[in-house]
């Protein structure tokens, strides 16, 4: 294990693992109880754990580290190479998909993915100047994301003044979440409002380091969040769930990073499946969508499947999303990551840099 990255923090890893296949999930409605069942009917929050815990691992690598505009640049470069290649690759494979459904069924083909979405796409610009989503649906929030880190810089650039102007952006953008919760147009919000909270958790938790929990303070917090989420589709009256639920994960975010290293929780965390699906989770995120089109198409056009077959079919829809996350991970993350130079940001840099990877 890298020294540089302690236990509980890889630990925060596995659980985005773990939410990437909750949306893997929640993409995936058939007849299977593990497809069907409260929790996965609100998968979609899953999301905003992804917002929160970026937020905080943001913070906790480059919060001291963006201090000039020239660290701005460098910082925003860095991001855009981690985000973009996958990205990049999962939009072509979709236009693929655009292709073939023109030769097999031509109503159906490029008619919400056109070439408008296709250059929102090209500059992630889908989640911020779109009304709706297109291509690779699930990369609406590595556009908000990419975008929501040029605030985060911005404000870093504040000097004293960050931490409130952090504060205000996060209520500006939770009451914008209330005064239009169901549109396309609030995704950008959404993503502040999660990401900032991140930040804020980070500050309060690297004042406190030192002080560990065990294991069953996490596990509870946990289980708030799930209670959070409710039951059942997420409705209009229900629309305050993307603010308090973000709360719940900040929660668990914090719990679990102050968890002891040898509390049972980050054993199981940090042992080599949870890890591995951490690794991993970007890669998961962005490639579900064009399996699950496939097999929807291919598989389950013919008449519903039974619940054990549904169940049997899941299992092989989660094995193939893992193998070819594996492959984009080795083909399209690990070869564009820019190495940081050891420059005067390394010596600026408060404490240790933990290398906790950032992704969906």
């Amino acid at each position: 294990m890298n020294p540089s990255k302690p236990e509980r923090y890889l630990g925060l890893d596995a659980l985005r693992g773990i939410a990437a296949l909750v949306v893997v999930l929640y993409h995936f409605q058939t007849s299977s109880p593990l497809t069907s069942n409260f929790f996965v009917a609100r998968g979609t929050l899953m999301v905003d754990f992804f917002f929160v815990l970026s937020g905080f691992v943001i913070s906790l690598n480059y919060n001291e580290r963006v201090r000039t505009v020239s660290d701005l640049w460098w910082f925003q470069k860095k991001r855009f190479w981690r985000l973009y290649p996958l990205h990049f690759a999962t939009f072509l494979a979709f236009v693929g998909i655009e292709a073939f459904q023109a030769d097999h069924n031509p109503a159906a083909a490029f008619v919400g993915d056109n070439l408008e979405a296709a250059l929102h796409n090209l500059f992630l610009t889908q989640a911020v100047l779109m009304d709706r989503p297109s291509f690779n649906m699930p990369a609406w929030s590595i556009s908000s994301e990419f975008w929501t880190y040029l605030v985060f810089g911005v404000v870093m650039l504040c000097g004293r003044f960050r931490w409130p102007l952090l504060f205000a952006i996060w209520l500006i953008a939770g009451i914008h979440c209330l005064s239009a919760p169901m549109t396309f147009g609030s995704l950008l919000s959404r993503t502040v409002y999660g990401f900032a909270l991140g930040v804020m958790v980070h500050q309060i938790q690297s004042r406190q380091k030192n002080r560990y929990f065990g294991s069953m303070v996490p596990v509870l917090a946990m289980a708030v969040a799930v209670w959070a989420m409710g039951e059942g589709p997420i409705e209009k009256g229900t629309v305050y769930l993307f603010l308090y639920v973000p709360l719940a994960f900040a929660v668990v975010v914090y719990t679990v990073a102050q968890a002891g290293p040898e509390t049972i929780l980050q054993r199981v965390l940090t042992s080599p499946v949870p890890a591995f699906l951490g690794k991993i989770s970007y890669s998961i995120y962005m490639t579900h969508a064009i399996l699950t089109f496939w097999f929807f198409y291919f598989i389950l056009k013919r008449p519903p499947p039974d619940p054990f077959e549904a169940t049997m079919i899941t299992f092989l829809l989660i094995a193939c999303v893992v193998a070819l996350s594996t492959i984009t991970y080795t083909l399209f993350e690990q070869p564009f990551w820019l190495t940081e130079s050891r420059d005067a940001r390394d010596s600026r840099t408060v404490g240790t840099a933990v290398g906790v990877d950032v992704h969906h």
